[in-house]
C-alpha cells in the first residue's frame, strides 16, 4: 500500500451528498462513510458520537485509551467502486457480476466483521503466527482452496443460508400435507421427544413438560387441524433430538432427514405472522432454530449467522414486554402459569443472547437495566397447571426442582449483561476495580452452584443433573474469562494486572478441563457429545488464550510458575502440565477432522502453535541440561559450547 491518502470523492444516495474518505491501515477493510460535511480530526464523525455508546458509558469510569484495538476488516481498500463510472454515483448502471459476487462473497463478509475481545480469531491474531508470511508458505494455495470451500459448503450445510428466513428465488415451500408427511409413527415421535426433554429441555428451558405432552396427544387425534406455529415448535424439536439420537456423526440419509424436519419447521413458521405478532410458540420456536443452527452449524460462517438471528429474537421478546415481570401490574390479567412460563422462556433466551454475544464477539443487545423479570418460583414441573387457580406451595430454597436451572441463571444475568457488554464494547469498559468486584461475585456463584449440585455425602448425579451443571460451570467460567481477558491479556498484565492475569489463565484452564470431560465418549448417541459441539469453539478461544499467555511468557523468559499466582491465591499448573493438556485438547479435534473444514483448520492451527510452543520447550531442557552438565569441568571461554550461551536470555532464565 501506500501511503499517500487518495482525494476526497463523493458518493449520491437517495439524493444525498456523501463525502468518502478512505483509511489506509491494517485495520481498516473498505471506505468509511460520513455525512457531509467532513469527519472530525480524530476520525469520528459527530453522528459516531451520539452513537458509539453514551447512554452505555459510565460517567466516572474514563475511557482507557489502551485498550486493545477491536478487529476490523484486513482487505485492502477499492477505490475503483467510487469512481466516476461506479454503480455509486448512477442510477441506470447495474451491478456487474462480479461486483455483486464480491458483495455477497461470504469469506470477504467473514474477514469484515467486527470482533470484540470475547471472540477467537482476536486472540488467535495477537498471537500473531505467519499472517504477514503466509503467502510466502508452499501450503498457501492448498490453504486458499480450503477457504474457498469453506465459503461454497455454506450452500451445502443442512441449513440454507438465511434459515429460517426463505431461500429467494430457489425456495419451493411444501404443502401442510406434505409437511404432515415428515412427521414419523408415533412410537418414533415419543422416542424423539424423550431425547429433547432429557437434553436440550434441561439445558434450556423453554417448554412446560406436562402441558406439551397433552398438546401432542391431542395433535395425533386430528394432526391436520394442528395450528401452524405448534407444529413448527414439534418439527425443529424432532430435528434436534434427531440429530442428538445418531451422535455427532450423520449419514447422508439422516441429513436428509434433517433438512425435511428444519426446512418444515420453517414453512410453518413463515405461515404465521410470528414478526407483527410473536407469541410464546413462535419465540420458542426461534430459539431453538437458533439451538439447531450452532449446534449442526459446519463453519464458523453458519456460526455467525446466529448473533444476529438470536439479536432478533430477543427484540420481539422485549416487544410483547417478556422482559418485564407483570407481578406488580395491578392492570394485567396474566395468569400464574402464564408468569412462570414467561420467566422460563425470558431466562433461557437471555441465557441464549449472552452465550452468543460472547460466541460472536459482537456487542449485547441487553443492558441489566433492561431486565425486571424475577426469576421462576422453586417449583416443579408438576406443581404448574393451566388450571392453577391459588398460589402453590414454593419449594425452600435449598431444594432442588425443575426450576433450579432457571434460577441460578437468572440470578447472573446483571453480572452477566454489564460483563459481555463492555467485554465486546468498541467504546468502553468495565474499570479494573469494577472487573475484581463482578470477579468475586461471579466466583461466589460458581462456587454456590457447585456446592448446590454435589451436596456433601450426596450420590452420582443424575445424567441430566450433570447436564446441567456442566452448562452452568461453562457458562460462568467463560463469563470469568471474558471479564478477565481485556486486562489480562495486556502486554505486562502479570506485573499490572496481575489478578486478571492469572484469572484469565485460570478460567481458560479450567474451561479444557470441561472439554476433555465432555469428550470422554463421543459416540455415545445419548451422551454429551453435543454439549461438547456446542461450546467448541468458546473452548477453542480458552486454548488459544492459554498459547498466548504461554507464548508471551517464553519470550521474556518468565517462569509459569513464580510466584505470582500464589500471591492471588490461584493455583496454576506446570507448564509442562499445561503443554500437555493443550496437546490432548487438540486430539479432540482431530476426531472430526474429516467432518467439517473448521475442524481440519482449527486442528492445523493448533499445531502450528503448539510445535513452536514444544521447539522452545526443547530449547530451554537443553540450555538446562548444558547448564547443569555432570562434567563438572565445563570450558567457559567464548568459543566453547557453553561459553557462547552464558549471556543468552534462555540459559539464564532456566
Amino acid at each position: 500500500t501506500t501511503n499517500q491518502r487518495p482525494p476526497n470523492q463523493f458518493a449520491v444516495d437517495n439524493g444525498r451528498l456523501f463525502l468518502v474518505f478512505p483509511v489506509a491501515g491494517s485495520r481498516a477493510a473498505s471506505c468509511h462513510y460520513a455525512p457531509f460535511p467532513a469527519a472530525q480530526p480524530n476520525g469520528v464523525t459527530s453522528s459516531d458520537e451520539d452513537q458509539t455508546g453514551k447512554s452505555s458509558e459510565s460517567p466516572q469510569v474514563p475511557v482507557d485509551k489502551t485498550k486493545p484495538a477491536l478487529l476490523l476488516p484486513k482487505t485492502e481498500t477499492d477505490l475503483s467502486v467510487f469512481s466516476a463510472s461506479s454503480p455509486a454515483t448512477t442510477t441506470t448502471s447495474s451491478k456487474s457480476e462480479e461486483s455483486i459476487k464480491s458483495v455477497h462473497d461470504p469469506y470477504n463478509s467473514w474477514n469484515s466483521k467486527f470482533r470484540g475481545s470475547t471472540h477467537w480469531l482476536t486472540v488467535s491474531r495477537q498471537i500473531q503466527y505467519g499472517h504477514k508470511s503466509m503467502e510466502t508458505n508452499p501450503l498457501f494455495q492448498v490453504l486458499e482452496g480450503v477457504f474457498h470451500k469453506i465459503t461454497n459448503n455454506v450452500q451445502a450445510s443442512i441449513f440454507p443460508s438465511n434459515y429460517p428466513f426463505g431461500s429467494g428465488y430457489q425456495e419451493q415451500a411444501p404443502s401442510k400435507r406434505e409437511v404432515l408427511s415428515f412427521i414419523p409413527d408415533r412410537p418414533t415421535v415419543m422416542f424423539l421427544i424423550g431425547i429433547y426433554m432429557n437434553t436440550i429441555e434441561r439445558t434450556h428451558p423453554m417448554l412446560h413438560p406436562p402441558t406439551f405432552y397433552e398438546e401432542l396427544n391431542k395433535f395425533w387425534e386430528d394432526p391436520a387441524a394442528v395450528e401452524d406455529d405448534w407444529l413448527a415448535q414439534l418439527l425443529v424439536m424432532l430435528g434436534l433430538s434427531h440429530h442428538m439420537s445418531r451422535g455427532v456423526n450423520i449419514t447422508p440419509d439422516e441429513e436428509t432427514t434433517l433438512r425435511q424436519y428444519f426446512r418444515g419447521a420453517e414453512t410453518c413458521l413463515k405461515s404465521t405472522i410470528f414478526l407483527i405478532a410473536p407469541n410464546l410458540l413462535s419465540l420458542r420456536t426461534l430459539c431453538m432454530m437458533v439451538l439447531a443452527r450452532r449446534i449442526l452449524g459446519s463453519s464458523c460462517l453458519e456460526l455467525d449467522a446466529c448473533g444476529p438471528l438470536m439479536a432478533i429474537v430477543l427484540r420481539m421478546a422485549i416487544g410483547i414486554g417478556l422482559n418485564v415481570d407483570p407481578q406488580h401490574d395491578i392492570s394485567d390479567s396474566t395468569t400464574l402459569f402464564d408468569r412462570e412460563i414467561r420467566r422460563k422462556l425470558w431466562t433461557t433466551m437471555a441465557l441464549m443472547g449472552t452465550s452468543i454475544s460472547v460466541l460472536t464477539g459482537t456487542p449485547f443487545v441487553l443492558r441489566s437495566s433492561d431486565i425486571n423479570t424475577q426469576p421462576p418460583m422453586n417449583l416443579n414441573d408438576t406443581e404448574l397447571s393451566p388450571s392453577l387457580q391459588g398460589y402453590p406451595i414454593v419449594r425452600p430454597p435449598e431444594e432442588f426442582t425443575d426450576s433450579t436451572f432457571s434460577i441460578i441463571v437468572a440470578q447472573s444475568f446483571h453480572l452477566a449483561c454489564d460483563t459481555v457488554a463492555h467485554a465486546n464494547s468498541p467504546s468502553t469498559h468495565l474499570s479494573y476495580e469494577d472487573v475484581l468486584i463482578y470477579s468475586v461475585k461471579i466466583k461466589n456463584l460458581l462456587l454456590e452452584t457447585s456446592q448446590f449440585y454435589h451436596p456433601s455425602d450426596s450420590p452420582p448425579l443424575e445424567d441430566w443433573k450433570q447436564d446441567q451443571l456442566f452448562m452452568l460451570q461453562i457458562y460462568l467460567r467463560r463469563l470469568l474469562l471474558a471479564l478477565h481477558s481485556v486486562y489480562g491479556l495486556r502486554p505486562n498484565a502479570d506485573t499490572e494486572y496481575p489478578i486478571s492475569y492469572w484469572s484469565t489463565l485460570e478460567s481458560a484452564l479450567a474451561l479444557l478441563v470441561f472439554q476433555r470431560q465432555l469428550s470422554e465418549c463421543p459416540n455415545s448417541p445419548e451422551g454429551r457429545a453435543w454439549l461438547g459441539e456446542y461450546y467448541k469453539h468458546d473452548f477453542y478461544a480458552a486454548t488459544l488464550t492459554i498459547c498466548l499467555i504461554v507464548t508471551r511468557n517464553d519470550a521474556i523468559a518468565m517462569d509459569m510458575n513464580s510466584n505470582g499466582s500464589s500471591q492471588t491465591n490461584i493455583e496454576i499448573p506446570q507448564r509442562e502440565t499445561i503443554l500437555q493438556t493443550l496437546l490432548v485438547c487438540r486430539e479432540i479435534w482431530a476426531r472430526r477432522i474429516c467432518q467439517t473444514y473448521c475442524h481440519f483448520l482449527s486442528y492445523m492451527n493448533l499445531g502450528t502453535i503448539l510445535g513452536s510452543m514444544v521447539y522452545r520447550q526443547s530449547l530451554r531442557d537443553s540450555l538446562r541440561t548444558l547448564k547443569n552438565c555432570p562434567c563438572g569441568n565445563c570450558a567457559t571461554d567464548a568459543t566453547s559450547v557453553k561459553g557462547s550461551f552464558l549471556n543468552h536470555p534462555e540459559y539464564r532464565a532456566v
